[in-house]
């Protein structure tokens, strides 16, 4: 090192290099020597803690002190900047997808966990912090477990970035390993990274065979996200279990909580909706326990009876704009659709127990469909009603799906048939899950967006879901504070 050094100071300056030792380091793993090279003058000597590229290398003290600088100081900063912000859905946004996790994971995958652990702890209670302001909520133990899960898995995607350290340094460990064809438990902390995993995901002989199934990041994660999931489900009630899982749907259920608030797009959300939307995403209190205002029945403090009631209208606009949104999709993909066609059926009087004809009002009627012409029908059930909760505890989507077959198509697939007509049924349940044929009835007409518009099927489905699910909750936030709307601000 020290000749090649010398070669550059004598020959580089006629080809115009020239050296600066000042912005030089020469690095030393043991302390034998801790004064300057003789042969390398001016170059700063360091030994043991350095830092390269932005990761710390060397002691616990040294690393913890450098992730207390690097991640812990900045969350705190930009937390305190989110926070300035007037809309609670934007800074909620922008600490998820900015703050917190995303610089704990990046520094994490060249930084033993062990190190790490104590400020990412840290990191972590800043950003628990603030959601408590953004939601005007001091949330319990498991509604804070809820939150800190991915979207796709019910929660609201504040990942803890103490929790997911061992797996970003596992899988770049194993990776460069495997690159390089390296032992990967040479690395300092590799056997710690393995073993906090192995608690995290309770799989205890993972990679004692030598070989580590699922071993990138983003699989360990989802493992820790799973295991996580599994004991919120068995620490919580029946009800609870039966939002979590239509909570964790994906699709429509979490596009509100990933969109980017935007009024012109639809997905923007005012801050009243938006923190009775978080709390009852959680399953926190969100009304008094009081007669109903419009229908006088005693309400519930979790808010099942302001998204059930049928008085003041609140389920025909829920319903209504649903149908809207979705309605001009499928005029953006050309598919002629008519917004409540008159379709001639036989429908039981229920009065007089006698079969008579009618003309029942579709929500939409498809008429270029490359097939035969499909009449779309609309509708938002619970997946708390005593008849779907106990199925709803058991998975994802039951009341969603029950309710369109056993209502719906019972009802009116048959008679749609006899006209030549298909009939679909799109289904949501109150939190977001959606039933199978809603799902198909989404690709379909993204496909034909995308062939118009010239856009990617994932984008436009993205979009969709996003608009649909915005508009889901917040109208189930206007159910809710028509209701029992917040107390006026004082003089």
């Amino acid at each position: 090192m020290t000749k090649a050094f010398q070669i550059i100071a004598s020959d580089g300056p006629p080809l115009g290099l020239f050296v600066n030792a000042k912005k030089c380091e020469l690095i030393r793993h043991s302390s034998e020597s801790n004064t300057a090279c003789a042969d390398l003058p001016g170059v700063p000597v360091i030994i043991g803690n350095w830092s390269i590229l932005g990761s710390p290398i060397g002691d616990t003290v040294f690393c913890s002190s450098f992730v207390e600088n690097a991640v812990l100081r900045k969350t705190e900063d930009s937390v305190m900047r989110c926070l300035l912000l007037d809309d609670p859905q934007l800074a909620y946004s922008l600490i998820r997808k900015c703050v917190g996790f995303c610089q704990g994971v990046f520094i994490s995958r060249s930084c033993p966990s062990q190190h790490s652990r104590e400020m990412l702890a840290a990191s972590d209670r800043v950003v628990a912090t603030a959601f408590e302001k953004i939601a005007c909520l001091h949330p319990t133990a498991l509604q804070w477990q809820q939150a800190t899960l991915s979207t796709s898995r019910g929660g609201l995607g504040l990942r803890s970035s103490a929790t997911h350290a061992p797996a970003a340094y596992f899988a770049s460990v194993k990776a460069c390993a495997e690159a390089d064809g390296w032992d990967p438990y040479l690395a300092e902390g590799f056997d710690y990274a393995v073993e906090e995993i192995r608690t995290l995901t309770n799989r205890p002989h993972w990679g004692l065979d030598g070989t580590f199934q699922e071993s990138s990041q983003h699989e360990v994660s989802a493992a820790i996200d799973d295991r996580q999931f599994d004991s919120l489900l068995t620490a919580s009630t029946t009800s609870d279990r039966a939002r979590l899982n239509s909570c964790a749907a994906q699709g429509v259920a979490s596009a509100w909580l990933t969109a980017v608030p935007s009024p012109h797009l639809g997905t923007a959300l005012t801050p009243a909706c938006f923190v009775a939307a978080l709390k009852l995403y959680l399953g926190a209190p969100v009304c008094s326990a009081a007669p109903c205002p419009f229908c006088g029945k005693l309400m519930d403090i979790y808010g099942y009876h302001s998204l059930t009631c049928k008085s003041y209208y609140t389920m025909t606009r829920r319903h209504d704009n649903l149908r809207n949104i979705f309605f001009s999709f499928c005029e953006m993909g050309r598919l002629l659709p008519k917004r409540e066609p008159l379709i001639p059926t036989k429908q039981l009087d229920h009065k007089k127990r006698l079969v008579r004809d009618t003309n029942t009002r579709g929500d939409i009627l498809l008429l270029s469909t490359g097939t035969r012409p499909c009449a779309i029908d609309f509708a938002v059930t619970s997946p708390l009603q005593p008849l779907f909760i106990d199925g709803a505890a058991l998975g994802t989507g039951y009341a969603a799906q029950q309710y369109a077959v056993d209502v719906k198509e019972k009802k009116y697939a048959a008679e749609f048939g006899k006209q030549g007509i298909d009939f679909k049924p799109m289904v949501f349940e109150t939190f977001g899950a959606i039933c199978i044929k809603g799902k198909e009835l989404i690709q379909f007409v993204s496909r034909s967006v995308a062939s118009c518009r010239n856009l990617s099927v994932s984008v436009v489905t993205q979009r969709i879901n996003a608009q649909l699910s915005c508009c889901l909750m917040r109208y189930n936030a206007h159910a809710i504070l028509e209701r029992d709307p917040p107390p006026a601000a004082a003089d």
